[in-house]
């Protein structure tokens, strides 16, 4: 049993450092993600991943605080209909 959990283990962090380098690749390959009133927000000072792979947004401004709830708020949609919340 232990064996399993640690090979469940295994190929959980396996995947998430595989999402994560696509990430970041994304990210260094990306300029901005969007304008929002003349203000460009750059993708490298608002996208993090925390420990469990999910990308989250600072909350260093209030742009970025806009961002974030539209992320939860597509989010939830996504989750209602049983879609995966993330594609790459």
């Amino acid at each position: 049993m232990d064996v399993a959990y640690s090979r469940k283990n295994t190929d959980i962090t396996d995947k998430i450092k595989m999402i994560t380098t696509k990430l970041l690749e994304k990210i260094n390959d990306s300029e901005y993600i969007f304008d929002n009133e003349d203000r460009k927000i750059n993708l490298k000072n608002v996208i993090q991943i925390n420990i469990r792979g999910e990308i989250v947004l600072n909350n260093k401004d209030k742009t970025s605080r806009l961002l974030q709830h539209m992320w939860q708020e597509k989010l939830m949609e996504e989750k209602r209909f049983g879609k995966m919340p993330l594609k790459i």
